[in-house]
């Protein structure tokens, strides 16, 4: 009698202490998720993070629906893991389902639109004498901006875009090779060389 006590009472202990450590699991999982994750994630790893946490939170309702004693009516090892299955597959499923359901945090969805504001490439364009071009035609053929350098072959682009990116500029005239090149917006000291045609 003593001995089952004793074995009854190391099982509960162990079933109690493999609820702690995945609820610790599952609660250090989450905090250092929301703590040190990037505010949004590639849709691979958000449905990855759905199934990790669905998978700590089987485990814990596992050990959990055991460590609270729910049994069927039969006194069966079967019955007592059948329960406890249940347990860990209900929280499993209604966890999985939050995670891919809209009521899951989304901050793709409640983030506003960035406005495109005015950004400058500027510069200035030469011989290859070391004399300004004036006329040269500078464009950025992918969203269709031309102007046209002055006197002292110095051009300036506005164009309109939501952040800093890279576009390609074309220089184009008459008796000179056309010159292409990438530029950032917001450089504004921009300087090459056009050399004539043969």
């Amino acid at each position: 009698m003593a001995i089952k006590t004793r074995q009854k009472w190391t099982k509960s202990k162990q079933t109690s202490l493999a609820t702690w450590i995945f609820g610790s699991l599952l609660f250090i999982f989450l905090i250092g998720v929301f703590v040190f994750a990037p505010p949004t994630l590639p849709e691979f790893k958000h449905r990855l993070l759905a199934l990790l946490s669905a998978l700590l939170a089987a485990f814990f309702g596992y050990f959990l629906t055991g460590d609270i004693n729910i049994e069927f009516a039969g006194n069966s090892k079967l019955g007592q893991v059948a329960v406890k299955a249940a347990g860990g597959l209900a929280l499993f499923a209604v966890v999985l389902w939050w995670w891919m359901s809209p009521l899951a945090p989304d901050p793709e969805k409640n983030k506003v639109p960035a406005k495109p504001y005015e950004q400058v490439i500027a510069g200035s364009i030469r011989s290859g004498t070391g004399e300004p071009v004036a006329d040269v035609s500078v464009s950025v053929p992918q969203i269709g901006v031309t102007v046209k350098t002055d006197s002292m072959g110095r051009f300036e682009l506005k164009i309109k875009e939501t952040h800093q990116k890279t576009m390609e500029i074309l220089a184009q005239k008459d008796g000179y090779k056309p010159h292409e090149q990438y530029a950032t917006l917001g450089n504004t000291t921009i300087s090459f060389t056009m050399k004539a045609a043969k």
